[in-house]
């Protein structure tokens, strides 16, 4: 999904309306730099998209 940092507020409730996702993976989010754990990063697909 390219470009969505250009907008000021994201309605993902919107977005995901009608959507499938699925998570294809998980692992740790880390400070660049420091490597320390700051949360838990997770990878996910759409799988379906039933949108008009």
């Amino acid at each position: 999904m390219k470009f969505l940092s250009q907008f000021q507020q994201f309605d993902f409730e919107r977005f995901a309306k009608d959507k499938g996702f699925m998570v294809v993976g998980c692992s740790p989010w880390k400070e660049h730099g420091s490597n320390e754990v700051i949360g838990t990063k997770v990878d996910t697909v759409i799988y379906a998209d039933n949108t008009e």
